[in-house]
């Protein structure tokens, strides 16, 4: 089994209660590049995302796993949809496979938007 292990590149201070207030969590998160362009409804490839650590599925939350030595992004979905799920998707019938190893849950796209002068 690969085993993907974080490098911290650079840390920057953020109010813990405004990633509460946004996130409804403020522990264990990570800011890291959406690997791929499987899911732009969560985020283009290169954009960036805040995951927190998990080691557990919920049902619809979105996840960045490990299977076979790569990086894929699904959503976690439950049972029921047939074999033609689509790309995007884990059923939770998938998440029994072996290799699939979960690293982080996706809770937000981070971005700045710049705010245009007024003229």
């Amino acid at each position: 089994m690969q085993v993907f292990t974080p490098v911290v590149t650079e840390t920057f201070p953020v109010r813990k209660d405004w990633l509460k207030r946004a996130l409804g969590v403020s522990t264990g998160l990570w800011i890291t590049e959406m690997p791929v362009d499987e899911m732009p409804t969560v985020a283009e490839r290169g954009e960036a995302i805040i995951c927190r650590n998990t080691m557990f599925l919920e049902l619809g939350g979105a996840y960045l796993l490990g299977l076979d030595g790569n990086l894929i992004v699904r959503r976690y979905t439950s049972e029921g949809l047939g074999t033609d799920h689509g790309p995007g998707l884990l059923t939770t019938a998938d998440a029994q496979l072996k290799g699939v190893v979960p690293i982080g849950q996706i809770l937000a796209r981070f971005g700045l938007s710049r705010v245009a002068p007024k003229v």
